[in-house]
């Protein structure tokens, strides 16, 4: 599927270039690099207010790629919880981009999950990562973590969940929480 198909391909594309360790480097020149802005994106929140570009624009932002269905990202939820009231602080928004096709089942689960931070519902999210068009991108990595600045700019990405975090029994993102760290620490 064409980045121009789907509001958010070229900043999940961007994850690839920026995330190593998960099935090598991409080729270089095909994907957007750090600066790059986000494309416009609208969708409904699985409660509350619709999540858009525009809504998020004026702070930084973190935005999760996450999957109800994924087991990685579902033992992530409650410390991308955490870190959004941590960071709340020091003025980043995060925000959950939920792929999945059963809004209903996304929406129970969310709720019994008790989390407050604000999830949008993007159904075929993972689709957008073409085989045909990206081939190293088979296995997309879920959950990933994309930085913009409060211009709206790509400025970092990560992806995962350390597996040391899922064997110590407390995942905390210690690699998320850097990037943030790293991000609010540089001048400017």
């Amino acid at each position: 599927m064409p980045s121009d198909r789907h509001p958010l391909a070229a900043a999940l594309a961007a994850l690839g270039e920026m995330a190593a360790g998960f099935g090598g480097r991409p080729p270089a020149g095909r994907l957007p690099r750090a600066g790059s802005p986000l494309p416009a994106f609208d969708f409904a929140a699985v409660d509350g207010p619709r999540i858009s570009r525009d809504s998020i624009a004026g702070s930084p932002a973190l935005l999760v790629a996450w999957s109800r269905t994924c087991s990685a990202s579902r033992l992530a939820l409650r410390a991308v919880d955490e870190v959004r009231s941590d960071y709340a602080r020091r003025g980043i928004r995060v925000v959950v981009l939920a792929e999945d096709d059963d809004p209903a089942a996304l929406r129970a689960f969310i709720r019994e999950a008790r989390v407050e931070v604000p999830v949008a519902h993007t159904p075929g999210l993972r689709a957008l990562m073409d085989p045909g068009r990206l081939p190293w991108q088979k296995s997309f990595p879920l959950p990933a973590y994309l930085l913009a600045d409060r211009d709206g700019r790509l400025v970092a990405a990560t992806a995962g969940v350390p597996m040391a975090e899922v064997q110590r029994g407390r995942v905390r993102l210690a690699h998320v929480r850097a990037m943030l760290d790293a991000f609010l620490a540089a001048p400017g």
